[in-house]
């Protein structure tokens, strides 16, 4: 006997079971069972009491008839799957541990390079702040300049929460050109003001050039995202599933330090 045959042995079947039981009681067993889905699955201890102390009139079952359905039947399927909550988990410990006196003495004051990636369609706002080299990627719903503005000072309130003061913040001199586009020179003035006046200074680099730190690790989420995307067994994926393998290699850059040449 192998295993399989091992297993088998010690599963009851329904056959086996009303097998224990004369016609006559496995048949109001069975409408036991019925009955119990026509009002609703209750559960075993709210469909006794309902038999026992008569409340649905004309009842032709009584205490023996749903234990025998239990027996025989076992747990009815459908209050299995549609009663069954999910186990609670532990509760995760949250332990923001202390930047260091020395880190925060010097480099309190961040430069931030950022710009526009797009992963299978999808708009991000990817940043990397100079020397500490976090680096964060938040999903842009289009490239609106107040869209954009939302984002960056998303951005800033993570750097201000634990301490740090964004100060200049660099971007492509492709940005400020499509933003003049989209919304007019005006309206990326008016950014800039904004950004003035929670203290960032925006700097945008000429048309020619490119922010260097941001382009590497847009180029290194990429890759990280590839990776993962190549061992998925789909030839497409949803677009939210995109933006959480994006996020899910944006965070394990952040994990580990980033060493420095």
């Amino acid at each position: 006997m192998d295993v399989s045959e091992d297993a088998a042995a010690l599963v009851n079947t329904v056959a086996e079971n009303k097998a224990k039981h004369t016609n006559s009681d496995y048949l109001r067993a069975l409408l036991a069972r019925r009955l119990q889905k026509i009002i609703g699955r209750p559960s075993l201890n709210t469909y006794l009491q309902i038999v026992e102390k008569k409340k649905l009139k004309n009842c032709p079952i009584n205490r023996e008839d749903v234990a025998a359905a239990e027996d025989t039947f076992g747990p009815d399927v459908g209050t299995l799957k549609g009663k069954t909550v999910r186990t609670s988990q532990g509760r995760v410990r949250i332990n923001l541990l202390p930047i260091p006196a020395l880190i925060m003495d010097r480099y309190r004051h961040v430069t931030l390079a950022a710009d526009i990636m797009k992963v299978n369609g999808v708009t991000f706002l990817v940043s990397i702040s100079r020397a500490i080299k976090f680096g964060t990627v938040e999903l842009l719903a289009n490239q609106k300049m107040t869209t954009v503005l939302v984002a960056i000072k998303n951005i800033n309130n993570l750097y201000k929460h634990r301490g740090f003061k964004l100060d200049v913040l660099l971007m492509d001199g492709e940005f400020e050109s499509i933003c003049s586009e989209l919304a007019g020179i005006g309206e990326f003035e008016s950014i800039r003001g904004e950004l003035a006046g929670i203290g960032i200074t925006l700097n945008t680099v000429s048309r020619d050039e490119h922010v260097s730190d941001a382009e590497r690790h847009i180029r290194t989420v990429k890759e990280r995202s590839r990776c993962t995307f190549n061992t998925l067994p789909f030839k497409k994926i949803p677009a939210q599933m995109t933006v959480q393998m994006v996020y899910s290699a944006n965070f394990w850059l952040n994990v580990f330090p980033v060493s420095v040449r």
